[in-house]
């Protein structure tokens, strides 16, 4: 078995009872724009979010003139600019929503945990580096596992 592969095995295993995960295989049930996987280490091809996005080369420029090329029809700048950051909030917005009324968990989606998998002038997949997340003040206990990522300082209510 390869190093590569032994990580791999080894964060199934560690990720396999991972509340956020869970949580989010729930809310995936209900539509997949809910889930917000954990990207798979034995895949090659992942950027992460500071890399595209704080990254100082055209990588962005050049995905983002794809994707209004691809998806919309387009050469405009503003319009394709427009329908890829509309994309990009969809895969991020609607599992933060989702986790938070339903788990009441938020996931990390900073840059410094988001990663991009691209193939070709695209980008196919938006997943967590590690699955992250900070619990409402009234949810649930969190496993020892979590990595809270900021203190909530008054409960969230809902209502």
């Amino acid at each position: 078995m390869t190093e590569k592969n032994a990580m791999a095995q080894m964060l199934a295993n560690d990720y396999a009872t991972h509340p956020l995960i869970d949580g989010m295989r729930r809310a995936g049930a209900i539509d997949r724009y809910f889930n917000l996987p954990v990207r798979d280490p034995q895949q090659d091809g992942w950027i992460s979010g500071e890399e595209l996005f704080l990254g100082n080369d055209q990588r962005l420029r050049h995905l983002v003139r794809t994707y209004g090329q691809a998806f919309w029809g387009t050469t405009n700048a503003h319009v394709a600019g427009s329908a890829f950051i509309i994309a990009y909030l969809t895969r991020l917005v609607w599992p933060v929503i989702g986790q938070w009324v339903r788990e009441q968990q938020v996931p990390d989606v900073t840059l410094g945990n988001i990663v991009f998998h691209q193939v070709g002038d695209r980008i196919d997949a938006t997943a967590m580096a590690r699955p992250t997340f900070a619990t409402v003040a009234s949810g649930p206990k969190t496993d020892t596992r979590t990595e809270p990522l900021w203190p909530i300082q008054r409960p969230f209510t809902l209502g």
